[in-house]
């Protein structure tokens, strides 16, 4: 008779190979996220300058705390809401404050995301690939620039994967929570929260309200704000915005620029995450679809808009996607041969990481690059700072003097000769306005006439230099502050 040897037992604290892996997937993953986040301290430490988007967020908070208020913008309020509480702490007597609030609320989000997704993709996808998920999100260049700059994008795509992990718990009132203020960041949020609201009424043929009232916890009360500030009832801020592409666009225009945008988009994300990942994920929309197509769906928004293809725009879809490829890669799995199949997910695996890595390579070399170095703009508002209050308004096509200075903003209209320009000013009670080189020559052509000298005889009682900022290495950084005489 022949018997099967029992394995013996295990000794206590004995260990095991399994435990062994586990030990290293740990110290990788530690390791992994702190070298994740250093990477993002020291590109934010080193970058000193605001982005145009990011100066009126930040504008939002500031105000909020020197004057009590929330001003309301074409920018949603939910990313300037999130950085008013550290910037209480830090205060707004120094001008490079709000700029360090949102940088590092970004470094830890974005440091924080690679721990969501980790627990997003473990229960598909099992520990390991979770793992090449996390570090996907922790380690792609636009996430990382994203994570050390001034923007939404980050705490927007924490919120929403949060949102997905809490949905699968079943926890429906946290859910809509989450997703009432990830409205508030972006309103594109509320397209998810109608999808799973919808999904889950068809499923169990009962009204969600749990859901539901976690979402107009948020939304109620700024769909009323909006209505306050603006006399007209809309979903969102940006509602204009929409306004103006139809105005622009009418009839036919309008379809053609859809069909031009959605092929820069769709381009955009495959320069993201490369070919391999999203053909997988299309697989699985296809075939393995479910509830995470609802948290994808908001990624084609833009295209609606006649606003710039970016790729940031599809940040914070990338978690879902990388889910869909998993599901997609599952389905090709299930098709192999069962002595195939561990080798299967490995190869595709491998395929989409590198598809990932290639993509990446053209975007490694400028994670250190800053792109908004105005010094003239930043030395023109540090210069004014002490002379303006918040209700002073500086004219300039990018926002940047006005930032350092702390107060209001009035953009320089196009398409004016500079008589018509400086009428302008003065008609929407602009104090100072401000000629940057580089700004004139690219984006308002008409401003050129203030740097001539002598100033040309028509505009010369209306404005008076105050300063000029010289750059010997960087001409285009020179620039002019200019105080706007009121008309009589």
């Amino acid at each position: 008779m022949s018997a099967k040897r029992a394995a013996p037992p295990r000794r206590p604290g004995s260990a095991s190979p399994s435990d062994g892996l586990g030990r290293l997937a740990l110290a990788l993953a530690i390791l992994l996220a702190l070298a994740a986040l250093i990477l993002r301290i020291v590109l934010a430490a080193a970058d000193r300058f605001p982005s145009v988007d990011g100066v009126f967020y930040m504008d939002q908070a500031r105000r909020l705390l020197s004057e009590g208020r929330l001003v309301f913008s074409t920018f949603p309020p939910g990313w300037p809401l999130f950085i008013t509480l550290p910037l209480l702490v830090l205060g707004v007597n120094d001008p490079l404050a709000p700029l360090r609030v949102a940088q590092f609320a970004n470094v830890a989000l974005g440091t924080a995301l690679g721990g969501l997704v980790w627990l997003m993709l473990r229960a598909e996808a099992g520990r390991r690939l979770a793992l090449a998920g996390g570090a996907v999100v922790l380690l792609l260049p636009r996430f990382v620039k994203a994570s050390a700059g001034d923007m939404s994008d980050v705490l927007y795509a924490c919120v929403v994967v949060a949102a997905w992990i809490l949905d699968r718990r079943g926890r429906a009132l946290a859910t809509g929570l989450l997703l009432g203020y990830a409205y508030l960041i972006r309103p594109e949020a509320l397209l998810i929260a109608g999808g799973l609201a919808l999904t889950s009424a068809v499923r169990e043929r009962r009204v969600p309200w749990r859901l539901l009232l976690g979402f107009a916890l948020f939304f109620a009360p700024y769909v009323l704000f909006i209505h306050a500030e603006t006399g007209r009832w809309a979903l969102s801020s940006k509602s204009v915005v929409l306004d103006r592409t139809l105005g622009e666009h009418p009839s036919g225009a309008y379809g053609t620029l859809i069909l031009d945008n959605l092929r820069v988009h769709l381009t955009n994300l495959v320069g993201l995450l490369g070919l391999p990942a999203i053909a997988l994920a299309a697989v699985g929309a296809v075939l393995r679809p479910g509830r995470w197509l609802i948290f994808v769906v908001p990624g084609l928004l833009p295209v609606f808009f006649s606003i710039p293809m970016m790729s940031r725009f599809w940040l914070p879809m990338v978690p879902f996607l990388l889910l869909g490829a998993v599901r997609g890669g599952r389905w090709i799995q299930e098709r192999l041969p069962a002595d195939r199949r561990r080798i299967g997910v490995w190869a595709l695996a491998g395929l989409a990481l590198a598809g990932v890595a290639v993509a990446s390579l053209d975007e490694v070399s400028g994670l250190s690059d800053v792109s908004e170095t105005y010094e003239g703009l930043r030395d023109a508002g540090l210069r004014l700072r002490p002379h303006v209050d918040a209700d002073t308004r500086i004219a300039e096509y990018k926002p940047y003097t006005s930032f350092w200075a702390g107060c209001g903003h009035l953009r320089v209209p196009a398409d004016m000769p500079i008589t018509d320009v400086i009428r302008f000013c003065q008609d929407e009670g602009a104090e100072y306005l401000v000629v940057n080189v580089f700004v004139a020559r690219t984006f308002r052509p008409a401003l050129l006439d203030l740097l001539d000298r002598p100033l040309p005889a028509d505009i010369r009682d209306e404005v008076k230099v105050i300063e000029i900022f010289d750059y010997p290495d960087s001409f285009a950084n020179n620039t002019a502050l200019f105080r706007i005489e009121p008309r009589p």
